[in-house]
């Protein structure tokens, strides 16, 4: 599955994703789909910090634009 097919998968069932903004897009491509795919399969929506995480990132420090 493809970033761009988990992204609609995920919205279709939640109505909308994690925040992808700042990163980097050879880690959303390699890793994103697996984690999206697995959050639809569950009936789970991530919260943007376990997006993160999932990812192998930190969360967003409080208070920052998402």
């Amino acid at each position: 599955m493809t970033l761009d097919e988990a992204i609609e998968a995920y919205r279709e069932k939640f109505g909308d994703t994690p925040t992808t903004m700042g990163v980097p897009m050879k880690l959303l491509d390699e890793r994103g789909p697996e984690i999206l795919q697995n959050a639809v399969e569950d009936g789970e929506p991530l919260t943007d910090d376990e997006f993160l995480r999932g990812l192998g990132l930190n969360p967003r420090p409080e208070g920052a634009l998402t």
